[in-house]
């Protein structure tokens, strides 16, 4: 790839990853206003099910905001996801 089409490259990644930076920051910044102490990371590897019903493993990174013991809140390029974190001693069965 020549220096035209690295600086393209670099300008369509920028255009995709500063609303989810912004997101991210707006999050981050509500919930450390509260009890938590959340954590701001970016991790790949992330499932996805594609419009024609695939699952699929995307590998560029999302921002992600660990609030350690409670949830992770991945920030999508469509939406945001929070994945809850219960252990398994504090779990009860009804």
């Amino acid at each position: 790839m020549d220096a035209k089409g690295t600086d393209a490259l670099a300008q369509q990644l920028s255009e995709i990853y500063h609303p989810l930076e912004m997101k991210s920051f707006q999050m981050l910044l509500g919930l450390q206003h509260r009890i938590f102490e959340p954590q701001l990371a970016y991790y790949s590897g992330h499932h996805r099910k594609s419009a024609d019903g695939v699952h699929r493993i995307d590998y560029f990174p999302l921002p992600v905001i660990t609030i350690d013991g409670f949830c992770d809140v991945v920030i999508d390029l469509d939406c945001v996801v929070v994945n809850s974190k219960l252990r398994r001693e504090t779990a009860s069965v009804r």
